[in-house]
């Protein structure tokens, strides 16, 4: 999927209705986490290639944190 670098600098990520963090796009396009959510913490400031990534790995970590979906 393409990522579209004319959409806003940054977002809040929600998994499943809850702020797991914040994305804010750099200069280069790709998008640094900041967690929110004490399970997503281990993903502080990560950077990944696109948001949907961002959410697909956050998600995968919250799940085997115990949260539920």
């Amino acid at each position: 999927m393409a990522e579209n670098h004319d959409g806003p600098d940054r977002c809040v990520l929600e998994i499943d209705g809850s702020a797991a963090g914040i994305l804010l796009r750099e200069e280069d396009g790709a998008y640094q986490f900041f967690a929110a959510d004490p399970g997503a913490a281990v993903l502080d400031r990560r950077r990944f290639g696109s948001r949907l990534r961002a959410q697909v790995e956050v998600k995968r970590v919250l799940c085997r944190s115990g949260r539920e979906p």
